[in-house]
């Protein structure tokens, strides 16, 4: 009886081990306040009746997660493996998918009084990019195919496994 027993509580403490639920992003309250249902929003009025439905990209260095404003305030969603979400089609795609064929344009007086080191390159169609600022000069860098830069951290991050909160 007593084997019986500590192969049953080993078999749940091993299942339980195994497979944890996962975890739903906690959305910040603002994020709603800067978007409408137009694609360019002008008003900062957050999450209302004017914008419910609205749906956007949490941010351009976590381009895996989606906000939908509801009546009760953001809701965070995160896409499937691999995929980002696309503002202009209001949907995950595959991450590998590229629009671009150029690199960004870097202007000369980005780094003009900034201190010496790596900055995010915040452009929307660009999250992979970042600035090295050496002088007073910029130095535009790319971090890898599947990986953004995290400033935080001063280095180039998988972007499917990082979360901002």
């Amino acid at each position: 009886m007593k084997i019986a027993f500590v192969l049953l509580f080993a078999f749940i403490a091993a299942c339980s081990a195994s497979h944890s639920p996962p975890r739903h992003p906690r959305c910040r309250g603002f994020l709603c306040q800067y978007r409408r249902r137009a694609p360019v929003c002008s008003a900062f009025k957050g999450c209302n009746a004017h914008n419910v439905g609205a749906l956007f990209r949490y941010s351009d260095y976590y381009p895996n997660y989606w906000v939908q404003c509801s009546n009760t305030g953001p809701v965070c969603r995160s896409c499937p493996d691999y995929q980002i979400y696309n503002e202009k089609n209001s949907a995950c795609v595959r991450a590998a998918r590229s629009y671009l064929r150029y690199p960004p344009y870097c202007p000369p007086t980005f780094c003009h009084g900034l201190t010496d080191r790596l900055y995010p390159f915040n452009d929307y169609y660009y999250p992979r990019y970042f600035v090295q600022c050496s002088n007073g000069t910029p130095y535009l860098k790319a971090c890898p195919a599947t990986t953004v830069f995290s400033y935080s951290e001063q280095v180039c991050i998988h972007r499917f496994s990082y979360h901002p909160w």
